[in-house]
């Protein structure tokens, strides 16, 4: 048997948590495996472990990296109270997280972000080997800063191996200092999206943007390139945003199509949990990140059947070829506004694109593949 401790952030409900409740499916059907997690607090990630008869805990620790906020003032203050609380809570986090390890003779524990390290504190205090999920690129698209100044000398201790979700971002942490790196993709549940292509009646272009609201999405982008379509081409697409609507970016998204009276083009469509029943609604889907570190969301789209519009940067570069998809040039209003009218003006097929983009997605994303290597890497780093 191998018992696996998964340590995991605060997210319940976008890419990280997503993509772990996914691996955590394929670990309840390997009877040689028993989980167990770990969240920062109380969150639906429990919820879900109770119901599926999973042993879980809560324990208090803070993240180690925390994003950047585009006002100075804002961002030095959060940056210290994130660093005292970091410090106030560690020490008892990593007694908890050891408690835990020895009464239930783990075998290795699994990191799900690089925003956390108490797992890796944990491991090193009790002999055993952490698996650290580098599931973001840091700076490049959070604009993380370490409340730890040195967090890749706590990284690169003996204890600690790392899974990268993307060539990008093995690439990235290496040039960072980290000394070996294994990838293997993220995934996606294909069984969750239908298997033939849904037929679309509508007179307007439809497209998508989901994912959180936040500088890393960058959905401003995508209302400023709307803003420079001509008028006669703004008649032909209507656009929705899936996301939970709350926040400060997520008002100034809202201000902003106020000012160019764009509020019959966009809609806000708030959090939901059945994405793959609504995607195929679609004609596209739009994303306008700085860097992707895989792209739950690019993957999404493309098991649904969408034609992805991505910027070439980050790992976009890897899911998306010229066969199935568009990657625009700039991660400018410009270039996306360019790519736009060229679908709407048919220069582009985003049919056929995203025909070819569901194929590619099951053959190279699908959870059910990789899940089944990410499980087999815990077992080899215990051997």
């Amino acid at each position: 048997m191998l018992t696996i401790l998964h340590i995991l952030s605060s997210d319940d409900k976008y890419g990280s948590a997503q993509c772990f409740l996914e691996l955590l499916s394929y670990e309840l059907q390997d009877h040689e495996i028993i989980p167990i997690v770990v969240t920062p607090k109380l969150n639906d990630i429990n919820k879900k472990c109770d119901a599926l008869g999973v042993q879980n805990y809560s324990i208090n620790y803070e993240q180690v990296q925390i994003p950047k906020h585009d006002i100075t003032a804002i961002f030095v203050a959060k940056y210290l109270y994130h660093s005292f609380l970091y410090y106030r809570y560690r020490s008892g986090a990593i007694q908890g997280i050891s408690k835990i390890i020895l009464n239930n003779d783990v075998d290795v524990i699994h990191t799900n972000s690089c925003v956390i390290d108490v797992g890796a504190l944990a491991a090193e205090k009790t002999g055993r080997v952490n698996v650290w999920h580098l599931r973001e690129f840091g700076k490049e698209d959070f604009h993380f800063y370490s409340v730890n100044p040195f967090i890749i000398s706590t990284m690169n201790k003996e204890c600690n191996r790392f899974l990268a979700i993307s060539n990008a971002v093995k690439k990235t942490w290496l040039r960072k200092g980290i000394t070996s790196i294994e990838t293997i993709y993220d995934g996606v549940d294909a069984k969750r999206f239908a298997s033939s292509a849904s037929i679309k009646d509508h007179n307007k272009l439809q497209a998508v943007m989901s994912g959180s609201f936040c500088e890393a999405k960058n959905q401003k982008l995508l209302v400023e390139a709307i803003n420079m379509l001509p008028t006669d081409q703004r008649k032909s697409i209507h656009i929705d945003f899936y996301g939970l609507c709350e926040g400060y970016y997520y008002q100034s998204v809202k201000e902003l199509i106020e000012k160019y009276n764009l509020e019959c083009i966009f809609t806000f469509r708030g959090f939901v949990t059945n994405i793959p029943e609504i995607l195929s609604n679609y004609d596209f889907g739009i994303l306008c990140s700085r860097a992707e570190a895989f792209g739950r969301v690019t993957v999404e789209y493309m098991m649904a059947g969408l034609c992805p519009i991505a910027p070439a940067t980050g790992a976009n570069l890897e899911l998306i070829d010229e066969n199935s998809g568009v990657l625009y040039a700039e991660l400018t209003p410009l270039e996306l506004s360019k790519t736009i009218a060229n679908i709407i003006q048919g220069k582009i097929n985003p049919k056929h694109l995203g025909n070819n983009a569901k194929v590619r997605s099951r053959n190279n994303f699908d959870i059910g593949i990789n899940a089944i290597k990410i499980i087999d890497y815990f077992k080899k780093v215990v051997l």
